[in-house]
């Protein structure tokens, strides 16, 4: 039985592509490739995946094999979560250092590479192969759905333009898959935005927070936003992090009349992690191409679901330059609980608190945090 949620089925249904091709995927799971999709498959396929994955980049990464080596990890004897948790994170230095000995494929294999300037001037790089920015694709389209893009839809996307196969082109072909029409403007001059909406007349606006953030103050006290019949805007988080409080929340859904919807996506990941739905009740995640964890800043051990830490994720379905246990710095945490729009085996996460700077100054106050939560609980 498909879900109700467009977002949770498209997960559904890459677990079930995978039942029909993979046999000892089927014969652990014993079903079919139509049968419904339940909590605990989903816990199987990711443990599945993880071993798959960590044979892959031990045989295929030059990075990889010798960190396992000098851990003395063998990929044999990832058995459970647990036997996973035992491997070294991987860090945004570990990709600025190594990206070529990280990646598990030739150049020549390679579609895009994205990249990202770090305070000393060395660039981070990430590559992408083409199935996996398809993929990308895909899973953006499925959640456009969650949050209510239909046929005929018109999205206005105000990303940057950047090269081909860039952000904007990747929302751009998302938008068609869901049906919709995308309106690409850029991140142009906030009066000159204000009139292509008045020209294409979205029902939805997607761009990066602090652009829409930015434009809504400057232009809320001359413009009447309310009367451009815009239903949704989605925020991007990025690869920096930006604030997105509920009162910021409150601030554009007043000025514009519509919902404001929390979006996380990072470089490293492909831009596309986890998105609220209409109910705004937590981010939920992309779980078909990633495994979460939330980790201790102090001890680097995996917290309980609702415990606030340091955000770490696994790739579980890219070939080219997969991640193992990868360091986002972003502070947040899991939580596990049906919603309204028919989620009901998908882990969501809570927003973005922070990025880390520093492990031992944080992890005071993550405590104090995670105490304080306890306390309400238990009161």
């Amino acid at each position: 039985m498909p879900s109700s949620n467009p977002f949770e089925e498209w997960v559904h249904q890459r677990i079930r592509e995978k039942v029909k091709w993979d046999k000892a995927f089927q014969e652990l799971l014993n079903k079919k490739g139509s049968d419904e999709i339940t909590k605990n498959d989903l816990g199987r396929y990711k443990l599945h995946r993880l071993k798959e994955m960590v044979r892959y980049v031990y045989d295929r990464s030059l990075f990889y094999k010798k960190l396992f080596e000098e851990k003395r990890i063998l990929p044999e004897e990832i058995n459970s979560f647990e036997d996973f948790h035992r491997i070294p994170f991987t860090t945004a230095k570990d990709i600025l250092d190594n990206p070529y000995l990280i990646s598990c494929i030739t150049q020549d294999g390679i579609l895009r590479g994205f990249t990202s300037e770090e305070a000393d001037g060395r660039f981070r790089r990430i590559f992408f192969t083409m199935d996996e920015l398809l993929n990308v694709i895909d899973s953006i389209s499925a959640a456009l759905k969650m949050v209510g893009v239909g046929a005929n839809d018109i999205v206005q996307i105000v990303f940057p333009f950047e090269a081909e196969w860039g952000c904007n082109y990747l929302v751009e072909e998302a938008v068609r898959r869901a049906g919709g029409e995308p309106v690409s403007t850029g991140a142009i001059d906030f009066d000159e935005q204000v009139k292509k909406i008045l020209d294409t007349r979205p029902k939805m606006i997607l761009g990066s927070n602090p652009y829409l953030v930015k434009m809504t103050r400057a232009v809320s006290s001359r413009y009447d936003l309310r009367k451009l019949g815009v239903k949704t805007i989605v925020l991007s988080r990025g690869c920096d992090f930006y604030p997105f409080t509920e009162s910021m929340r409150e601030e554009i859904e007043k000025a514009w009349g519509c919902n404001a919807i929390d979006h996380y996506g990072t470089m490293e990941a492909g831009m596309a992690n986890a998105i609220e739905c209409p109910y705004q009740n937590g981010l939920h995640l992309n779980e078909a191409d990633f495994y979460y964890e939330v980790v201790d800043v102090k001890s680097k051990e995996p917290l309980a679901l609702g415990d606030e830490g340091e955000l770490v994720f696994t790739t579980l379905s890219r070939t080219g330059m997969p991640l193992i246990r990868f360091r986002s710095r972003d502070v947040s945490y899991l939580v596990e609980k049906s919603c309204k729009c028919g989620v009901s085996t998908l882990r969501s996460m809570g927003g973005i608190r922070r990025k880390l700077k520093n492990d031992s100054q944080s992890q005071g106050l993550l405590e104090s945090l995670n105490l304080i939560k306890r306390l309400r609980a238990i009161l």
